[in-house]
C-alpha cells in the first residue's frame, strides 16, 4: 500500500528503484491490469502474486493456496455529471 498526503509524494514512492522494474509503470503486470479498468477518477492495484511470493510462507497454508491462482487485482473508476463507472478486474493464471 502507498499512503501519501499529496499526489507528488505518492509519485515519489512509485518511481523509486525498488524491485525488478525501475517503477510501477514499467511493470508488465501493472500495464496489463490497468488497461482493463477506467482510470479517470481513481485506480488501485495489487500484485497478489508478488505478495504471495514474498509473504506466503507467513500465511496459513489454506490462505496461501487459495491466493496462489490470483495474479493481480485492479479497480478503476470514472465519473461524469450523469454516470459513474466502477470496474474490478481479477487476473487468474
Amino acid at each position: 500500500a502507498i499512503v501519501g498526503s499529496t499526489p507528488t509524494e505518492i509519485r515519489k514512492v512509485i518511481d523509486t528503484q525498488a524491485g525488478s522494474e525501475p517503477n510501477i509503470g514499467a511493470s508488465s503486470s501493472y500495464g496489463r491490469a490497468v488497461t482493463r479498468v477506467p482510470d479517470e477518477a481513481g485506480t488501485w492495484y495489487v500484485d497478489v502474486a508478488a505478495l504471495v511470493s514474498r509473504f506466503g510462507s507467513q500465511l496459513p497454508p489454506d490462505v496461501a493456496s487459495n491466493l496462489e491462482p490470483i495474479k493481480t487485482v485492479v479497480q478503476g473508476t470514472s465519473t461524469s455529471s450523469s454516470l459513474s463507472t466502477y470496474r474490478l478486474f481479477i487476473e487468474i493464471g
